[in-house]
C-alpha cells in the first residue's frame, strides 16, 4: 500500500504550523489506539499508564488512559484528545482534530472524561497565563517525542510502518514515522518562539 508522506525540512509558515500539528496530533492518537492492542500486550500499560474502564452509566466504550508523571504532571489520553496537566502551571486540552489548546487554572481534571461532555471548561489563556500555556503545550509535545523515540528504539521503524498503512484510507495527510519525532520539534520551536493560535480550526481529514 502507499503512503502519502508529508514532509518537514524547513521553517514552517503560519499555516503550515496549524496544519501540520493537526495532522501529527490526529496521526499520534492513532498510534496510541494500534500501541494498546499491540500483539506482544498493551505498549501503554507496560509504560505505566492506568487503564480505567468506563462505569456501566457511561455511554463511552472505550477506556481512559492516565498517567502520573514526576514534577507533579498528569497526562489523560482519549480517542478524541489529550489533557495534560502540571502542578502550578494549571492544564490544557488538545483536541483531535484542531489545535487550538484550550487552557484551565486546574492542574488535573477531577472526574475520567468519558465523553466530550464530561469535561470541564477550557478557554482561551490571559496574558499572565501565556508563560504557563506555552510551558504546558511544549512539554506535551516533549513527552510524545520521548514516547516516538522509545517505540522506534523498542519495536523498530517497520512496526511504526504498519500502524500507519492500516489507517490510510487515501484522503490522510501521514506523516512518515520516521519524520514525527523532527515534525513535533518543529511545532515545538515554533510556539518557542511566540506564535500562537488564532481563534480558527483547521480541521483533519478523517
Amino acid at each position: 500500500m502507499s503512503i502519502a508522506i508529508e514532509t518537514f525540512d524547513k521553517k514552517l509558515t503560519e499555516n503550515e504550523f496549524t496544519t501540520s500539528a493537526v495532522d501529527l496530533l490526529n496521526q499520534q492518537i492513532w498510534y496510541w489506539g494500534r500501541d494498546i492492542c499491540k500483539e506482544e500486550g498493551n505498549l501503554l500499560l507496560e509504560i505505566g499508564f492506568e487503564r480505567i474502564e468506563p462505569p456501566p452509566t457511561s455511554d463511552a466504550v472505550s477506556s481512559v488512559y492516565s498517567l502520573e508523571l514526576p514534577g507533579d504532571r498528569n497526562i489523560i489520553l482519549r480517542g478524541y484528545g489529550i489533557f495534560y496537566g502540571c502542578y502550578n502551571h494549571g492544564g490544557i486540552f488538545l483536541r483531535r482534530y484542531e489545535f487550538i489548546p484550550g487552557y484551565s487554572s486546574n492542574s488535573k481534571l477531577q472526574n475520567p472524561p468519558w465523553l466530550d461532555t464530561d469535561l470541564p471548561q477550557f478557554r482561551s489563556p490571559l496574558k499572565n497565563e501565556l508563560r504557563s500555556y506555552t510551558f504546558l503545550l511544549t512539554e506535551l509535545i516533549t513527552w510524545i517525542q520521548n514516547y516516538e523515540k522509545n517505540i522506534l528504539k523498542n519495536y523498530g521503524l517497520g512496526y511504526r510502518h504498519s500502524v500507519l498503512e492500516e489507517w490510510d484510507n487515501g484522503k490522510r495527510q501521514l506523516i512518515n514515522p520516521v519524520d514525527v519525532v523532527g515534525g513535533w520539534q518543529k511545532i515545538k520551536e515554533t510556539i518557542q518562539e511566540g506564535f500562537f493560535m488564532k481563534n480558527r480550526s483547521i480541521k483533519a481529514n478523517t
